[in-house]
């Protein structure tokens, strides 16, 4: 199977967001739509190309040929699964489909969440320099749709339509387990922005008791026998066996909760305008929403950092959201600044992806 995951693939993508991005300063909205359309269509068969040869990939090939599998999954991906193979379809089509599915929904949901080109280019670019959205794109596949969705549940609520917020975390939550927490952005998002510092400093400090925790929920919680969910906390406390994989997991976890911290202080200190103020807000609500889950289960490694990779994208689209909306001078100045070191770290991610997806290859 080939896969059109490699430096030049990444590094073309990587060059048009960013050449987008500096067209829409210039006001050349036509052409920067005109390169973007091409970009969508190149990125999407480059990611799913990694999603078909990735690591997880046999795991949710399985279920297409042993119904009994030795793994669940939530009813929701297991539905999508059994709409694919009741009607014929092939597992690699099935992969496809979410994989461009999922990438559709993430960007539809920036584009609803800023309305602005420029904002909008900024975001994908930033979110694409990193490892975290490259490494859910071409790999984890259940939580790449779950994370998208989310990202559409956070328009919906920057939108005020509680309904539909609602509806698409609790579709999240059928899809993967972690993505049930993020309900509690409604309480989050009303506090004080001093407070949400605080509670993301706690979670931080929490994370060192956190299988304690989940030891007293799993010993008091009634177990209900073929409960996916109540497995799925027991899978968690399993995945702390796969805890020497993760060594260096605390300085990936440190740097998030650093990167999270700076967003915050940047918004204490720097005036925001009025429109940006309530997105800023959101964006930060789910990014500690998501640092809770993540702290959560901090004790099993594996766990942890499958979901910090959604929260490494939030906080990247939260800052992008701070410096676009922030009352500072020469503002496309300093965001050609600001996407100079991205654009030089992102040579050390897309190094790593592109060997982490080929290596069965």
């Amino acid at each position: 199977m080939l896969s059109l995951v490699t430096h030049s693939s990444m590094v073309l993508i990587k060059s048009g967001l960013l050449f987008s991005l500096f067209l829409s300063f210039f006001n050349s909205r036509v052409l920067s739509f005109l390169l973007f359309l091409f970009l969508l269509l190149f990125m999407a068969i480059v990611l799913n190309s990694g999603l078909i040869v990735s690591h997880d990939s046999v795991v949710y090939y399985i279920p297409f040929f042993q119904v009994e599998t030795w793994r669940e999954f939530e009813p929701g991906f297991t539905f999508i699964n059994y709409i694919f193979r009741s009607a014929g379809l092939s597992a690699e089509s099935f992969i496809y489909f979410i994989g461009t599915f999922s990438l559709f929904i993430f960007l539809t949901s920036i584009w609803k969440l800023t309305r602005s080109f420029p904002l909008f280019y900024l975001m994908l670019f930033l979110a694409f320099c990193t490892l975290s959205f490259n490494f859910l794109a071409t790999g984890l596949l259940r939580q790449y749709l779950a994370f998208s969705i989310i990202l559409l549940g956070c328009s919906f609520f920057y939108f005020g339509k509680k309904v539909k917020f609602f509806l698409s975390l609790f579709v999240a939550t059928t899809i993967h387990f972690s993505s049930c927490l993020y309900f509690f952005v409604i309480f989050v998002f009303k506090l004080r922005w001093v407070n949400k510092i605080l509670i993301l400093i706690f979670a931080f400090l929490f994370s060192f008791f956190s299988k304690d925790v989940v030891l007293i929920l799993l010993n008091n919680i009634p177990y209900i026998d073929n409960n996916i969910y109540v497995k799925s906390l027991v899978r968690v406390l399993g995945y702390s066996d796969k805890n020497v994989v993760h060594e260096d997991y605390f300085f990936k976890y440190f740097f998030v909760f650093i990167s999270l911290l700076a967003v915050g202080m940047g918004k204490v200190f720097f005036s925001v305008s009025e429109n940006g103020e309530k997105l800023i807000n959101v964006l930060y609500s789910f990014s500690v929403c998501g640092f809770l889950v993540s702290s959560a289960c901090y004790f099993a490694s594996e766990a942890s950092i499958r979901v910090l990779y959604g929260v490494a994208i939030l906080s990247t689209l939260s800052f992008a959201a701070l410096l676009m909306n922030s009352n500072l001078k020469n503002r496309m100045v300093i965001v050609g600044l600001v996407c100079i070191p991205f654009f030089f770290y992102s040579f050390l991610s897309h190094n790593w992806i592109v060997g982490f997806v080929n290596r069965y290859v």
